[in-house]
């Protein structure tokens, strides 16, 4: 069965913020226009980490005098994965809002952005754990049984990714995480709301909450990334 641990994180990577455009209408006067600036997110934003307890059973089914006697392989894993937002290279003023100067009433900076994803993945140190746990005779169960679990691991690392990543909860997540480090510079109102609000969406956010929705009815995806497999 497998075992999923999330950890919600959210690393302050920089933020947006208001400069000052100082231009002197006159010699000697100088005005300041508040002005929405490009925002300093400008490298990969965490959002989430997640474990995953894997684990393969490889079965090779054989009967000795009519009773069955099975060969069974048994690996077990603990995967760690890194969800977030990598903005390495995008161009904030692609975004609305970005560059305009603040109104009266507040702005909204909207527009789509990079999309969620996996950042990193691996393997937890001192987590892998292979064994035979029956034997049977003329047969290597290690050399056969153990290959074709060790062909397995990735499809069964790529199903635990996808489980992880399509949740409700980790991908509101990192759009409140994303929002919340752009938000951090920017200026309130005297009844202390944002003069600047978000409306953004990530990139592969429709196909994200498509994705989650046909888990959800049952019409698309695993349940479970682990199980028994029968080898001829």
């Amino acid at each position: 069965m497998d075992k999923i641990l999330l950890m919600i994180i959210s690393l302050f990577a920089g933020a947006a913020g208001v400069y000052f455009f100082l231009q002197g209408k006159q010699p000697g006067v100088t005005d300041t226009t508040p002005v929405v600036s490009e925002p300093r997110l400008i490298n990969a934003l965490e959002t989430t980490e997640a474990y995953s307890a894997n684990a393969l059973v490889l079965v090779k089914e054989r009967n000795f005098f009519g009773k069955e006697n099975n060969a069974v392989y048994v690996s077990q894993w603990q995967q760690k994965v890194v969800i977030g937002v990598d903005f390495t290279g995008f161009d904030w003023k692609t975004v609305s809002g970005i560059g305009e100067e603040l109104k009266e009433g507040g702005n909204t900076v909207s527009g789509t952005i990079p999309g969620l994803k996996v950042l990193h993945e691996y393997i937890v140190k001192g987590s892998e754990k292979n064994e035979v746990a029956s034997r049977i005779v003329n047969f290597d169960e290690d050399k056969v049984l153990g290959a074709a679990a060790a062909a397995r691991r990735g499809a069964a690392d790529s199903c635990s990714r996808d489980m992880i990543l399509y949740r409700d909860e980790v991908v509101q997540h990192a759009m409140d995480t994303v929002v919340r480090n752009l938000s951090a510079a920017m200026p309130l109102d005297a009844g202390g709301a944002p003069l600047v609000t978000f409306d953004l969406h990530f990139e592969n956010e429709a196909a994200l909450l498509a994705g989650i929705a046909a888990r959800k009815a049952g019409g698309q995806g695993p349940q479970s990334c682990s199980g028994v497999e029968y080898i001829n």
